[in-house]
């Protein structure tokens, strides 16, 4: 009987964009992939191999992993890092604890681990689903922050500025989660709203060494009512010591959660009371925001987590000049008619591209119950201020045509 190769494991959920750029990462590297998916996934080769596994109840694919040749195990996405780590750790390959993966997954969880450090964090309280949804009222100071322990995007995510912002926010997200996590329980984490600037810092820890790939500026406000993201400018525009004080938190976070290797994500705000972490996540940058950081250090973000899992050092040019991303926010809540504009913003000076991946016809959902922005626009200049500006008049050549839905969710 001739054995398997050794071969890359990369988990991914069935609904994952980033799947086949792994795919195609690996092919590159000349890396034999067998691919493990919640379900069939969109547009992946046809040769390509791979397994199916329940998401629900992964024991019987982990088990039958076990007489394979497994050199290395990437997750594409938030919801595979744990089920990638505990069959990394069976294989004895590159990987984090799960308890420490547990700690990036759970928003409660990463709280409770980061009030056990020096680092700053915020007053915070987690709250189970729909039980006790007032006893906890009365010792609430102004303003805070809601949002689910284990959705990402800034899904759910609100703002509240008093009680009565607070218990609508509350009933909000627990529309949000029945729908998501159907009869499973959830929980809620409300926290202390942390004023400042935000950056966004991607990297790759390799052995407990953290390898910065980019800091990213965010430099439009995110003050609420809720948080969807939009700007990313890199290189950062603070100072030589802010920035040293930005990676230096990064790595202490990693170490306080335990993250010793591969990608991570990490995204903190800056003000008067020094640098406080908001998340921080072993997994590449999402979006087509990963496309930066091929600018940045030559390779692309997939290229440099593969290698990362198969134990080697990250090697990065470091290009000239600066670049930015603007995630599209979506204008309202509806069925997309037509978008206006692309042309005219394409011609904006410094703009790289234009990408409208919502098709005509498709729902638009607007934050917090929206998580997908529909495109992307991309600019290159000489300085982060270039960049940004390019962004911004591109952005207004834009409009997109929506027609409301029978049923949207308002405040």
């Amino acid at each position: 009987m001739i054995s398997p190769p050794p071969r890359l494991l990369i988990v991914s959920p069935h609904n994952s964009y980033r799947t086949a750029r792994y795919i195609q990462a690996a092919r590159q590297l000349c890396v034999d992939v067998l691919l493990l998916c919640g379900k069939s996934p969109w547009a992946l080769p046809v040769d390509q191999p791979g397994l199916y596994f329940n998401p629900e109840h992964p024991e019987a694919v982990i088990q039958h992993l076990d007489d394979m040749d497994i050199i290395g195990v990437c997750a594409t996405d938030d919801s595979t890092v744990e089920l990638a780590a505990q069959i990394a750790a069976r294989h004895s390959v590159r990987t984090n604890q799960l308890e420490s993966v547990a700690f990036t997954r759970n928003k409660g969880l990463g709280r409770i681990r980061l009030k056990q450090t020096e680092l700053n964090c915020p007053w915070f309280i987690v709250i189970n689903g729909k039980a006790a949804q007032n006893d906890f009222l009365e010792d609430i100071t102004f303003p805070v922050v809601i949002k689910p322990t284990q959705l990402s995007a800034s899904r759910g995510v609100i703002r509240a500025n008093n009680y009565r912002e607070l218990q609508d926010a509350i009933q909000r997200n627990i529309r949000l989660l029945d729908q998501e996590f159907k009869n499973t329980s959830y929980e809620m984490l409300i926290e202390e709203y942390i004023p400042g600037e935000e950056v966004a810092v991607e990297g790759l820890m390799y052995d407990g060494e953290l390898h910065t790939l980019a800091i990213f500026d965010k430099p439009e406000p995110l003050t609420g009512p809720y948080f969807e993201e939009s700007y990313y400018v890199t290189p950062s525009r603070h100072s030589v010591s802010v920035i040293k004080e930005i990676i230096a938190t990064t790595t202490r976070a990693c170490f306080a959660y335990g993250i010793h290797n591969g990608p991570i994500h990490a995204e903190m705000r800056i003000n008067s009371n020094g640098i406080w972490l908001l998340e921080l996540a072993c997994r590449t940058i999402g979006g087509d925001c990963g496309l930066l950081i091929e600018f940045v250090t030559g390779s692309s973000v997939e290229e440099l987590a593969i290698l990362n899992s198969l134990g080697y050092k990250p090697t990065t040019s470091n290009n000239s000049g600066a670049a930015g991303v603007l995630m599209i926010p979506v204008p309202a809540t509806g069925i997309l008619r037509r978008v206006e504009g692309i042309g005219a913003a394409r011609k904006i000076s410094g703009i790289v591209s234009v990408e409208i991946d919502i098709k005509t016809g498709q729902l638009l959902q607007q934050w917090p119950e929206g998580g997908s922005y529909p495109g992307f626009i991309f600019s290159r200049g000489d300085n982060p201020t270039e960049v940004e500006k390019s962004l911004r008049l591109a952005h207004e050549e834009l409009n997109f045509v929506v027609a409301p839905t029978l049923e949207t969710t308002t405040n």
